[in-house]
């Protein structure tokens, strides 16, 4: 099972003009609240849409996820991105996919550099049940 998550978010407002950003945990630890609930939303969305569309059922054995990111600008710092990608990933899953992302289910994560990608930057998220 794939999935495909952007790294990017953009942001609307009313009065101004929208506003893009990378969205990683130091980002994510200064965020008001209402922006935060925001992106976890649409990043969940986004993961039940692909669910629904590929049909995929439940995992009903323990698993390992790895993560293949693809960024835009070299100096963006990929263990911020992939954790952050990592927990709203997990959590949507549990809505329907898992039954828990603890350590008697999720028994692991790893994640790979795979390089630059300036038209698609983006994380893709393989499950592989043990």
């Amino acid at each position: 099972m794939v999935f495909t998550l952007p790294i990017y978010y953009t942001q609307t407002f009313k009065t101004k003009e929208d506003k893009t950003f990378l969205v990683g945990m130091n980002r994510w630890a200064t965020e008001h609240y209402h922006l935060k609930n925001s992106i976890k939303q649409t990043w969940q969305q986004i993961i039940l849409d692909q669910i629904a569309e590929n049909n995929i059922g439940p995992i009903l054995t323990p698993y390992k996820v790895h993560y293949k990111l693809y960024w835009k600008n070299p100096n963006c710092d990929g263990s911020n991105i992939i954790a952050l990608s990592e927990k709203i990933f997990l959590d949507a899953l549990q809505e329907n996919i898992v039954q828990q992302d603890n350590v008697k289910w999720h028994m692991g994560s790893s994640w790979d550099n795979m390089g630059q990608d300036k038209l698609n930057p983006r994380v893709e998220i393989t499950i592989k049940e043990t």
